[in-house]
């Protein structure tokens, strides 16, 4: 398990991603970011997760 890990960065599921710039009806109000998929971003923050317990573990 730790080999998945290690060969994963967190960064590696947004990297693929386009700028969105999205306007409301009313076109006032313009969201920007990065469009990312519910899957991805459980991948990422599973990643993030098991990174941190893992460092937290070589510190003691």
């Amino acid at each position: 398990m730790m080999s998945e890990v290690k060969s994963e960065t967190p960064t590696n599921g947004m990297s693929n991603n386009v700028l969105v710039g999205a306007a409301t009806a009313a076109g006032a109000k313009k969201l920007k970011g990065v469009k990312v998929s519910c899957g991805e971003l459980r991948k990422y923050l599973y990643a993030v997760e098991i990174y941190r317990r893992a460092s937290m573990l070589r510190k003691g």
